[in-house]
């Protein structure tokens, strides 16, 4: 059993003695007096540095206390990134063994502690003291002094440090000074990949930095799929900013039907997907006046066209196609005998080839802008035109092009650019069919229904990834600064509409949204048990706090994290 000195002596180290009654203190002051306590040099005398320190409660501000303050400070050397790693992870460490074994510590302090209250082992109050050595008995403390900085920083938040903060089984919710903070993130961020997995939190197979962790985990509670949130939280800073116009959306509509009517989610997905349209069009358009441009400088120019010529021939003898002496087509028994369009192009070709065998550069150029006005590029082929003849009169033209890209450094470039565009917008044209008008003042309405098949199962669905994926690599490939995915807009409108309800009045989503209830459910030949079921189900999400307004709110703060 202590001695009253010892406990004296132990109070005194600890500075607690302001907490005696008077007649206790006055008792021991005359201790202290005597000798026979010795007290902290702190808690004797200020020292010059309590005067001059902002640390203590006793700092004067004067003009020379604050000069030498700022010395001091700027003569603190910066810690390297080692240093801070390692404080980090001790602090971390600090922390989980006091969750963990000091807490388990603390409970048994706890117990033995009040045991020891009711048996007379301990003093009132000595139960706590014995709780809390155990804990930190149990409790790995950091010995690098950037993790005593930061756990004491933690501490100063708490009030205390874990496991002493634990009540009730709880752990208490830990939140960081914002220098603190700021710092681990840092860390965290330049880290190597391998380090940074200490830092990142796991989230079913997902793993998030610490300062999204809990939007993604919120925006899952209010039920928005695990995969969509994965996607919303690592994607681009431009794709984020169209994402909030697309929740900007479903807000407006809300109570206003017929702005719901008029706009809808896939819409700002078809606007980006039309933005890139427009500049690959206008790419386009420029290379085409260049290209016309640097065509008039061929003429008088030689270019050998006799490879392409004779490839064209023998290609169509293997349809068939004899020539007589006068070099004019015979289809009989060909494989397009009798198909009239088939026939009628290659007769224009060869009669254009007859009449100017050895034509100059600028005249292959008009021969090739003949055969485009001939033939669809990129699209489906001309109504009765044979496939393969297609596919002949196409391998011409594409040996003409090579030709006079073969003399011409200037032709070769414009027309590359006009070929790859041209091309890109073709190829999407083809997919969307040629009723969609992409320049039409509906254009991005057109374009967000289009985009739907990227998440459905329909036929034309690989046909249209592709095509806008070839559209944006061309896009970019020019010069355009985009930085939204399309992809991923489509795939948030669908979520929206799948958590919200879908704007189209009369679709089977959105006549199951309007009630908030699941798509596998028949409300009309419900039983009374499912009925119950469905009833319970709402009341659940009511509970949990569920709503359309805790949904929004989750959904902004995620697309709003950096």
């Amino acid at each position: 059993m202590a001695t009253k000195k010892e406990k004296w002596q132990a109070i005194a180290d600890r500075g607690l003695q302001d907490k005696f009654d008077p007649d206790t203190r006055a008792k021991f002051d005359e201790a202290v007096s005597r000798g026979l306590i010795t007290m902290p040099q702190s808690n004797q005398q200020l020292t010059n540095q309590a005067v001059t320190s902002p640390a203590t409660d006793h700092f004067i501000p004067t003009d020379e206390n604050l000069a030498l303050e700022q010395a001091r400070v700027d003569a603190i050397p910066e810690r390297t990134f080692g240093e801070k790693a390692e404080g980090a992870f001790e602090a971390v460490k600090t922390l989980g063994t006091g969750a963990t074994t000091g807490a388990l510590g603390f409970g048994v302090g706890t117990l033995t502690g009040i045991i020891g209250e009711l048996t007379g082992r301990l003093k009132t109050g000595e139960g706590l003291e014995e709780a809390q050595a155990l804990a930190a008995k149990f409790t790995d403390l950091p010995e690098s002094e950037a993790g005593q900085e930061y756990v004491k920083g933690i501490g100063e938040t708490l009030g205390t440090l874990p496991p002493v903060g634990l009540t009730g089984g709880v752990i208490p919710k830990i939140k960081l000074p914002k220098s603190i903070n700021r710092s681990l993130s840092s860390i965290a961020e330049s880290a190597p990949e391998g380090v940074q997995k200490s830092f990142t939190k796991k989230l079913g197979e997902d793993r998030f930095s610490p300062r999204i962790f809990g939007l993604v985990k919120e925006a899952r509670k209010q039920g928005f799929d695990d995969s969509v949130t994965t996607l919303i939280a690592n994607s681009s800073p431009t794709t984020k900013r169209r994402m909030l116009q697309q929740v900007g959306v479903v807000e407006r509509g809300k109570g206003d039907a017929r702005l719901k009517a008029l706009e809808r989610t896939a819409d700002i997905a078809g606007d980006s997907l039309v933005k890139k349209i427009d500049f690959v069009k206008g790419n386009n358009k420029q290379a085409g006046q260049q290209l016309n441009r640097v065509s008039k400088t061929l003429k008088g120019k030689d270019v050998d066209v006799n490879e392409p010529v004779n490839k064209f021939i023998n290609d169509l003898d293997e349809l068939g196609v004899t020539f007589d002496d006068n070099g004019k087509p015979n289809f009989s028994g060909s494989q397009i005998e009798g198909v009239t369009p088939a026939e009628s192009l290659i007769n224009k070709i060869t009669n254009r080839i007859k009449n100017n065998p050895t034509p100059d550069a600028l005249q292959a150029h008009q021969f090739k802008k003949f055969i485009d006005e001939n033939v669809s590029f990129g699209k489906s082929a001309a109504e009765g035109l044979s496939g393969k003849t297609e596919s002949v009169v196409k391998s011409l033209r594409k040996g003409v092009n090579e030709s006079i890209n073969n003399i011409s450094g200037p032709y070769k470039d414009a027309n590359k650019i006009f070929s790859d565009t041209i091309t890109a917008l073709d190829d999407l044209q083809d997919v969307a069919g040629r009723k969609l008008d992409f320049s039409g003042p509906n254009a991005d309405k057109a374009a967000g229904v289009l985009l739907r098949s990227q998440t459905n199962n329909t036929k034309g669905r690989a046909n249209l990834l592709t095509a806008i994926s070839n559209l944006e690599d061309t896009a970019q490939k020019y010069g355009g600064s985009f930085d939204d995915d399309i992809l991923n807009l489509s795939i948030l409108s669908d979520e929206l509409d799948a958590v919200f309800g879908s704007g189209a009045r009369t679709s089977l989503r959105g006549e199951v949204g309007k009630a908030g209830i699941d798509t596998a459910i028949d409300v009309s030949q419900m039983t009374i048990p499912g009925a119950i079921a469905v009833g319970a189900k709402a009341g659940a999400k009511r509970i949990r706090g569920i709503n359309e307004m805790n949904q929004i709110k989750a959904i902004k703060k995620l697309l709003k994290s950096k």
